[in-house]
Protein backbone atom coordinates (compact mmCIF):
# COMPACT_ATOMS: atom_id res chain seq x y z
CA UNK A 1 0.00 0.00 0.00
CA UNK A 2 1.30 3.66 -1.02
CA UNK A 3 1.45 6.23 1.41
CA UNK A 4 -0.77 9.69 0.59
CA UNK A 5 1.41 12.87 1.20
CA UNK A 6 -0.51 15.74 2.48
CA UNK A 7 0.37 19.23 1.56
CA UNK A 8 0.44 21.61 4.59
CA UNK A 9 -2.04 24.48 4.79
CA UNK A 10 -0.01 27.11 3.90
CA UNK A 11 -0.67 31.43 3.93
CA UNK A 12 -1.59 31.32 0.21
CA UNK A 13 -4.30 28.29 1.29
CA UNK A 14 -5.51 30.33 3.75
CA UNK A 15 -6.30 33.13 2.15
CA UNK A 16 -7.30 31.68 -1.23
CA UNK A 17 -10.04 29.74 1.11
CA UNK A 18 -11.19 32.86 2.46
CA UNK A 19 -11.91 34.97 -0.72
CA UNK A 20 -13.03 31.81 -2.12
CA UNK A 21 -15.60 31.03 0.58
CA UNK A 22 -17.11 34.68 0.04
CA UNK A 23 -17.08 34.34 -3.73
CA UNK A 24 -14.02 36.99 -4.43
CA UNK A 25 -11.13 33.85 -5.37
CA UNK A 26 -11.44 31.68 -7.77
CA UNK A 27 -9.18 28.76 -10.09
CA UNK A 28 -10.40 28.72 -13.78
CA UNK A 29 -9.18 27.77 -16.73
CA UNK A 30 -12.16 27.39 -18.82
CA UNK A 31 -15.55 28.90 -19.20
CA UNK A 32 -17.34 26.26 -18.19
CA UNK A 33 -15.32 26.16 -14.55
CA UNK A 34 -16.22 29.74 -14.39
CA UNK A 35 -19.80 28.61 -14.92
CA UNK A 36 -19.55 25.53 -12.78
CA UNK A 37 -18.60 28.00 -9.99
CA UNK A 38 -22.09 29.86 -10.47
CA UNK A 39 -20.69 32.88 -11.98
CA UNK A 40 -22.13 34.70 -15.26
CA UNK A 41 -19.44 34.68 -18.10
CA UNK A 42 -20.36 38.31 -18.88
CA UNK A 43 -19.79 39.26 -15.79
CA UNK A 44 -17.02 37.42 -15.21
CA UNK A 45 -15.15 39.01 -17.95
CA UNK A 46 -16.05 42.48 -16.77
CA UNK A 47 -15.93 42.27 -13.09
CA UNK A 48 -12.64 39.39 -13.07
CA UNK A 49 -8.91 40.13 -12.69
CA UNK A 50 -6.79 37.54 -13.87
CA UNK A 51 -3.66 37.19 -11.28
CA UNK A 52 -1.88 34.15 -13.53
CA UNK A 53 -1.94 30.33 -13.34
CA UNK A 54 -5.43 30.56 -13.65
CA UNK A 55 -6.22 32.79 -10.23
CA UNK A 56 -9.13 35.29 -10.78
CA UNK A 57 -9.61 37.71 -8.20
CA UNK A 58 -12.93 40.23 -8.53
CA UNK A 59 -11.59 43.98 -9.13
CA UNK A 60 -13.60 44.83 -6.73
CA UNK A 61 -11.65 42.71 -4.27
CA UNK A 62 -8.12 43.18 -5.47
CA UNK A 63 -7.01 45.74 -3.51
CA UNK A 64 -8.00 44.02 -0.12
CA UNK A 65 -6.22 40.32 -1.30
CA UNK A 66 -3.02 42.34 -2.69
CA UNK A 67 -2.89 43.85 0.38
CA UNK A 68 -3.72 40.56 2.86
CA UNK A 69 -1.20 38.53 -0.08
CA UNK A 70 1.61 41.20 0.65
CA UNK A 71 1.35 40.95 4.37
CA UNK A 72 0.31 37.25 4.99
CA UNK A 73 3.31 36.51 3.21
CA UNK A 74 5.74 38.93 4.46
CA UNK A 75 3.99 37.43 7.78
CA UNK A 76 5.41 33.62 6.90
CA UNK A 77 8.87 34.83 5.58
CA UNK A 78 9.29 36.36 9.33
CA UNK A 79 8.61 32.59 10.46
CA UNK A 80 11.37 31.27 8.56
CA UNK A 81 14.91 30.09 9.48
CA UNK A 82 17.39 32.63 7.06
CA UNK A 83 19.02 30.68 4.23
CA UNK A 84 22.19 32.49 2.73
CA UNK A 85 22.96 31.84 -0.39
CA UNK A 86 25.12 32.90 -3.60
CA UNK A 87 24.43 32.55 -7.22
CA UNK A 88 26.98 30.49 -9.14
CA UNK A 89 25.23 30.12 -12.50
CA UNK A 90 22.68 28.34 -14.34
CA UNK A 91 22.70 24.84 -15.54
CA UNK A 92 21.80 23.73 -19.15
CA UNK A 93 18.02 23.81 -18.31
CA UNK A 94 18.38 27.46 -17.43
CA UNK A 95 17.55 27.16 -13.67
CA UNK A 96 19.52 29.70 -11.67
CA UNK A 97 21.52 27.69 -9.06
CA UNK A 98 22.70 28.48 -5.78
CA UNK A 99 25.27 27.47 -3.11
CA UNK A 100 24.14 27.75 0.52
CA UNK A 101 26.68 28.25 3.46
CA UNK A 102 26.79 24.43 3.76
CA UNK A 103 27.93 23.42 0.25
CA UNK A 104 24.91 22.62 -1.09
CA UNK A 105 23.95 23.63 -4.71
CA UNK A 106 20.14 24.56 -4.83
CA UNK A 107 17.76 25.55 -7.84
CA UNK A 108 15.60 28.30 -8.91
CA UNK A 109 13.03 26.19 -10.67
CA UNK A 110 10.43 28.75 -11.49
CA UNK A 111 12.92 30.69 -13.06
CA UNK A 112 12.83 34.04 -11.99
CA UNK A 113 15.71 36.30 -12.91
CA UNK A 114 18.73 36.09 -10.43
CA UNK A 115 18.55 36.51 -7.23
CA UNK A 116 14.68 37.06 -6.71
CA UNK A 117 13.69 33.65 -6.46
CA UNK A 118 10.99 32.76 -3.36
CA UNK A 119 12.44 29.25 -3.11
CA UNK A 120 15.15 27.32 -4.21
CA UNK A 121 15.26 23.37 -4.57
CA UNK A 122 17.23 20.79 -3.54
CA UNK A 123 18.53 18.59 -6.22
CA UNK A 124 19.31 15.00 -7.09
CA UNK A 125 23.06 14.62 -7.91
CA UNK A 126 21.17 14.85 -11.56
CA UNK A 127 20.14 17.85 -11.27
CA UNK A 128 16.14 16.65 -10.94
CA UNK A 129 14.55 18.88 -8.11
CA UNK A 130 13.56 17.41 -4.98
CA UNK A 131 11.86 19.75 -2.69
CA UNK A 132 12.10 23.09 -1.89
CA UNK A 133 13.75 25.10 0.91
CA UNK A 134 11.43 25.98 3.44
CA UNK A 135 13.42 29.15 4.54
CA UNK A 136 13.72 33.38 3.93
CA UNK A 137 16.14 33.57 1.03
CA UNK A 138 19.20 35.95 1.91
CA UNK A 139 21.28 36.57 -1.57
CA UNK A 140 24.67 36.94 -0.81
CA UNK A 141 26.59 39.27 -3.29
CA UNK A 142 28.51 36.63 -6.15
CA UNK A 143 32.18 36.30 -5.94
CA UNK A 144 34.47 37.89 -8.70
Amino acid sequence: MGTTYERPDTWFDRLFSEFSDRGEAMFAFSRQQVEEKGVDWDVFESAWTSRGAGLFVKTSALPAWIERMEADYAAEQATLPELRVRHIGTDYWDRHLYRDERGRVLADVSLSPANEALELHTLTSEGEPIAAERARLVFLEEES
